[in-house]
């Protein structure tokens, strides 16, 4: 039991650093998207470029066309992304990831030893570990460097049929592991006042959103308080109208008060939840666990739903099933807003066509828990795709999107060992998986709270009807 527990902490630890990998990988390349593509291009001109020059210009001792072809054949796609497939644009970063990862510091390392670590090879192979830190951030750069040369160690042993390794090599290994020691040692100054940056943002930050907050708290309690009265002055208004008033509002007008500031209270409480979501993105701890408790996932759907600000007909839009009320542990009240956030993304994308559908759906896989919400809207561009969860990168600028939403979504999954996904096709829709791990069956003490989504088939009428709170 021991061991397997032991086990299971270091899965975590692992599937953590994977994933702050990927999310630094992606991050790094959100803000300069042309350097995958100009790298490709790069790369597909160089590869028979130096054929040539070091077979017949200048001939080194070992030179494989079909090497050179092959990186070629990696660099291609990359060049070519805006041809990728819709389908298939999502893993262009993956790819490009690992290509780079082959036909940089592996061939380089490989054509190193076959050249027998001569100083051609050892300018170039300098070249490359250069190349490979201003593609990569910090971590990704160190951990594809030495990846990279022991896959090209491995295809040196395969292809000289031995395990020896070059004495020459072995000597310029200090050399090279000096050059990485000194990258990452004279980053941290950057890393230092990046951190410094993050600090004083988070400060300025919060003290906006406290003077925010103040306001936004005192207009919506004067549009309740004004509500509550609304009322009275209706009757007022009635009493003057039948005694002949001629400045008495009519019952149309009186409408549209209660409208307005229903439509306040409104505003007021979507400001606050972009100040609660612009907070966590800012932020950089973990939940701890004290605040992480288990919750039936359809009493929070049911939540949300009611809390959900739905234009007139929006709300006969949303179908649910709750194929499995499964028990996840994080934190309701954020999940509740991630909810909310990705209904709102969904809403937006019908919009934009006039008519559809949205579809939340929950079950178990063998793999995890699953809650799914798709639309069949226009679908997002396959362009801006591989980056929506990066904070600040929005693919809806024309129609005032922030940028904050989805990364707000990822940062809260993640935080309960969760996985969020996005597959959209242009003119098809959007479906966005929020993959969250089983629970242990001894924590499901007080989860299954009751709600009127809790079974198959029903849930799609649960809460028709229902006014949502403000």
């Amino acid at each position: 039991m021991i061991k397997r527990l032991r086990g299971r902490a270091l899965l975590v630890k692992l599937r953590y650093l994977v994933r702050r990998l990927r999310v630094a990988y992606v991050e790094h390349h959100a803000v300069a998207a042309y350097k995958l593509p100009a790298t490709g291009l790069l790369g597909a001109i160089a590869f028979p470029f130096y054929y040539f020059m070091w077979t017949y210009v200048f001939p080194q001792p070992y030179e494989s066309l079909p090497l050179r072809a092959a990186g070629v054949a990696l660099c291609i796609p990359m060049a070519l992304r805006s041809y990728w497939p819709h389908r298939f644009i999502s893993y262009y970063l993956a790819y490009c990831y690992w290509a780079i990862l082959l036909a940089g510091p592996a061939f380089f390392t490989l054509m190193l030893l076959l050249n027998g670590v001569n100083s051609v090879w050892l300018m170039s192979y300098t070249a490359i570990i250069v190349f490979t830190f201003l593609l990569y951030d910090l971590a990704n750069g160190v951990f594809v460097s030495i990846v990279g040369a022991l896959i090209g160690l491995i295809g040196y042993w395969l292809m000289s049929g031995g395990t020896e390794v070059p004495t020459e090599y072995l000597l310029v290994l200090p050399v090279y592991g000096f050059i990485l020691s000194a990258v990452v040692f004279l980053s941290h100054n950057e890393r230092v006042i990046s951190r410094d940056k993050l600090i004083a943002a988070r400060a300025l930050a919060s003290s906006i959103a406290h003077e925010m907050r103040t306001p936004l708290l005192g207009i919506r309690l004067d549009a309740n308080k004004t509500s509550d009265h609304l009322g009275r002055l209706s009757a007022v208004n009635q009493w003057a109208k039948e005694r002949g008033c001629d400045d008495s509002l009519s019952d149309r007008e009186i409408a549209a008060l209660s409208g307005a500031l229903q439509r306040i209270d409104k505003h007021a409480v979507a400001a606050n939840l972009v100040i609660d979501m612009l907070l966590t993105n800012l932020k950089d701890e973990s939940y701890s666990q004290e605040r992480m408790k288990f919750y039936a996932v359809a009493s929070t759907i049911d939540e949300a739903i009611n809390r959900f600000q739905f234009r007139p007909g929006e709300r006969e839009m949303i179908n649910i099933s709750i194929c499995d009320n499964f028990t996840y542990r994080g934190v309701e009240v954020l999940m509740v807003h991630v909810i909310i956030n990705l209904i709102k993304n969904a809403l937006r994308e019908i919009a934009s066509t006039g008519e559809g559908q949205i579809f939340i759906e929950t079950k178990t896989t063998p793999a995890g828990h699953l809650l799914s919400i798709s639309d069949n809207g226009r679908g997002l561009d396959p362009s801006i795709l591989p980056y929506i969860f990066v904070p600040f990168v929005t693919g809806h600028a024309e129609t005032g999107g922030t940028g904050i939403g989805l990364s707000f979504c990822r940062r809260v999954v993640e935080g309960f060992d969760g996985s969020i996904f996005c597959l959209s096709e242009p003119g098809k829709g959007t479906t966005f998986e929020i993959r969250l791990p089983i629970v242990e069956a001894k924590a499901l003490d007080a989860a299954y709270a009751a709600s009127s989504l809790s079974r198959c088939g029903q849930a799609a009428s649960a809460t028709e009807g229902r006014a949502p709170r403000a």
